[in-house]
């Protein structure tokens, strides 16, 4: 059985006035993925920054299929494109392999990678000590 009908594969929605808030915004951006679990399932590519005034602006979204190269790849391609072209942008993510073979690409819009343009994140958590006043 053979369905005519169109299917939703993926979307990228910038946030306008917010983007062109970035403008004056820190030149660094955070990039993550959340896993949706609803009937349709996916994953929602998010991108925030940051203002002079230390306020969280989330700047643009995608909803994708699954995270694969393929997503990244247009995520990171229209967040160059559709929200900023400016040099030496840091991006900040989590320790996705995926996202630093994108933005050394050619053809990603990245190209050329500065060496300090990606900070990947570690996501283990480190207890502290006790303070002497817990221990007696």
């Amino acid at each position: 059985m053979v369905c005519d009908c169109s299917m939703f594969n993926k979307v990228f929605r910038p946030f306008s006035s917010y983007v062109e808030a970035f403008k004056d915004c820190k030149l660094f951006v955070s990039v993550d993925d959340m896993y949706l679990y609803c009937k349709y399932g996916g994953v929602l590519l998010i991108v925030v920054a940051q203002d002079g005034n230390n306020n969280i602006l989330s700047v643009a979204f995608a909803i994708v299929e699954s995270e694969s190269t393929e997503s990244w790849s247009f995520f990171l391609t229209n967040l160059r494109r559709h929200v900023t072209q400016e040099e030496g942008l840091l991006i900040i993510s989590d320790r996705s392999h995926v996202i630093k073979a994108i933005l050394k690409a050619n053809d990603s819009g990245w190209h050329p990678l500065r060496r300090s343009m990606l900070i990947v994140l570690d996501t283990w958590l480190v207890s502290s000590p006790p303070r002497s006043s817990d221990t007696s």
